[in-house]
């Protein structure tokens, strides 16, 4: 005996495969971007594999701190550090105390965004909720190396990063 379907579960299924495939990538877009730190460093991607944040209440300043192993030794580091009372726009001014950023990567070394009287750059807190402790936001930023060599972050993101208060 040779079973067929019904043109009736034919359509059922087309409709309700294409629903299930945009609802399970969609669950797995929001899981990726939990605790993660993104940026194009010269045009190209840069993902942190660990994020850490701090927030220390009484100077309300942020530090977030990302790691990604080279090989088998090395990683590249890199860390953002402003003062911040909530959402909003934080730029790198010449008072690198208020806003600052590094990059540390072989074989130069570290790269400061204050490495120059003009530092260019910002920090977008778009999220700061002090319930779950989450901070979310964007940057660019440039940065140079003894003053001379110079890398360029752009479409920079970290999202939904667990911080600790002190």
């Amino acid at each position: 005996m040779h079973f067929e379907p019904n043109n009736m579960s034919k359509i059922k299924l087309k409709h309700i495969l294409p629903i299930l495939i945009i609802s399970l990538s969609g669950c797995m877009k929001d899981y990726e971007e939990i605790n993660s730190l993104s940026v194009k460093v010269d045009g190209e991607l840069w993902t942190a594999k660990n994020v850490y944040c701090d927030y220390n209440q009484t100077m309300k300043r942020a530090m977030i701190s990302a790691f990604k192993p080279i090989g088998v030794t090395d990683k590249e580091l890199l860390f953002i550090s402003f003062d911040m009372n909530g959402t909003g726009i934080y730029p790198f001014t010449e008072d690198y105390t208020k806003a600052q950023s590094s990059f540390t990567a072989a074989p130069y070394g570290m790269f400061l965004s204050y490495e120059t009287k003009n530092p260019e750059g910002e920090i977008v807190v778009t999220e700061f909720d002090t319930i779950n402790q989450i901070i979310s936001g964007t940057y660019t930023f440039v940065a140079y190396h003894d003053s001379v060599i110079k890398k360029v972050f752009t479409e920079g993101k970290f999202n939904k990063i667990h911080y600790i208060k002190h």
